[in-house]
């Protein structure tokens, strides 16, 4: 595994978050997504699992392709055993699989990814977020909200993981 942990905050001993910059977390989101652009991978393959406080756990299998529109495969565990299938469980929007974040490929994830984590800071949420080291997108996120800080969901957050990732061969390469 390729990976590096970005820790947006430590808290304090009073649970306050005393050395987050949020400067330096935004030019870093933006430093890994120059360098994810710039490799030009446009054929490729990851699963990405969302998990939610407010929502459960959702699961896609996401395959790119350089000329149409994304393969969606959704995770089922209606019976045994589970399994991938095309249609989205009933709790997931089949265009935004991985609501909240806006998207399905990885720089329409990066662009989401900025206005998500943006919203999150000024609400006060503590943000972790490792990277993949040779492709450069996020491969874990999780964030929070501090218990006893006044957040209607004290404790809650929402996490992700994206596993699995592949760079494919263009069939004309």
């Amino acid at each position: 595994m390729f990976a590096v942990t970005l820790l947006s905050c430590n808290l304090g001993s009073d649970g306050e978050d005393d050395n987050f910059d949020s400067g330096v977390f935004f030019a870093e989101l933006e430093r890994r997504r120059s360098a994810w652009e710039e490799l030009g991978i446009n054929h490729y393959r990851f699963i990405m699992d969302v998990s939610s406080s407010a929502g459960g756990p959702s699961a896609a299998f996401v395959t790119v392709f350089p000329d149409r529109e994304p393969e969606v495969l959704f995770w089922s565990d209606s019976g045994p055993p589970p399994f991938w299938v095309t249609s989205p469980p009933s709790n997931v929007d089949p265009d935004e699989p991985f609501w909240p974040f806006q998207g399905i490929t990885l720089t329409e994830l990066f662009a989401s990814f900025d206005d998500f984590f943006r919203s999150l800071v000024e609400s006060g949420f503590i943000i972790r977020v490792s990277y993949n080291e040779r492709y450069h997108f996020p491969e874990r996120m999780n964030n929070y909200f501090p218990p006893g800080g006044g957040w209607p969901t004290d404790g809650g957050g929402i996490s992700f993981s994206i596993t699995n990732f592949e760079v494919l061969r263009n069939s004309n390469d």
